[in-house]
């Protein structure tokens, strides 16, 4: 594993938190964001696509 497959970890770790936290606490982000999202259901939605792409990212910097 080189530099950039743990760069790709580190990434996907720093999204899969930050997913995490968007996706179960919807409220707090709601609270930060109101201007641009303003729906409940939305930002339950880009959280879990956001999990979804950080999984990704993490098994991508697996395989390199």
């Amino acid at each position: 594993m080189g530099l950039p497959s743990n760069l790709i970890i580190i990434i996907g770790l720093l999204m899969l938190v930050e997913s995490l936290i968007v996706f179960i606490f919807p409220n707090w982000t709601l609270n930060f964001g109101k201007k641009l999202l303003r729906n409940k259901k939305t930002i339950k939605k880009a959280g879990l696509i956001e999990l979804i792409i950080a999984i990704v990212l993490i098994l991508i910097g697996m395989n390199l």
